[in-house]
């Protein structure tokens, strides 16, 4: 996806590398939260909820890209959610085909009701992104279980820029000699910084002038 398609605003001399764009949960298809890797920073736009299914805004996460340790994803499971609404699921489901067998226009209600209970239940697997940064504090947010195989390239390509700051693989150091943004390293350095040299010069023992002789004679008494 072109990163001009995206609605999370850049800063001057900020240009986007890679972005995607996912489903928040099973419930709120409709709803796209936007991932962003730029040149100095990593941008998670997510779409706030209640109870997971009420949309609330967004919420937009910026973290500096000298400051992140790693990106991981993987499952996410709330057992909770899944046990409580998948039981209201299975026994709405199980009356309303009960009701519906005997002619009951309620049944429907039922069904439309378990069916809304099994997708909640279906929303605690989801498919989460790590980002960890250099002090051991992790941000996570998490997508739609569907969505599973697009963030995992979401992560790779992210862990790809982060790492060597260009798809085809340029070191950090090859990246800043052409560097035209001005952005820091992970280390703070400026572009053009001198890396320190692994040997430091020892400097030669000073030693002191030596004084014209101020006579040439004995003194005599």
């Amino acid at each position: 996806m072109s990163t001009s398609n995206t609605d999370i605003m850049l800063a001057p001399g900020e240009s986007g590398h890679y972005s995607r764009s996912f489903r928040p949960n099973l419930l709120l298809f409709w709803l796209r939260d936007t991932y962003l890797v730029t040149n100095k920073r990593l941008a998670l736009k997510c779409a706030n909820t209640i109870f997971g299914f009420i949309p609330l805004g967004f919420e937009e996460k910026s973290i500096p890209m000298g400051s992140i340790a790693g990106v991981n994803s993987s499952f996410k499971v709330k057992p909770v959610r899944l046990l409580f609404a998948g039981f209201i699921a299975a026994v709405m489901l199980f009356m309303g085909l009960s009701a519906l067998a005997g002619g009951a226009v309620g049944g429907l209600f039922l069904l439309l009701a378990g069916t809304f209970f099994a997708a909640i239940a279906a929303n605690s697997i989801m498919a989460s992104l790590s980002v960890t940064n250099n002090g051991g504090g992790v941000n996570e947010v998490t997508v739609s279980i569907l969505d599973k195989a697009a963030l995992d390239d979401f992560k790779n390509k992210a862990t790809e820029y982060i790492y060597s700051a260009s798809a085809g693989g340029i070191s950090w150091q090859q990246a800043y000699a052409s560097n035209s943004e001005g952005f820091q390293n992970s280390m703070g350095q400026p572009q053009g910084h001198i890396a320190p040299q692994s040997h430091l010069a020892q400097s030669e023992p000073t030693i002191p002038p030596r004084l014209p002789n101020q006579g040439t004679g004995n003194s005599g008494w």
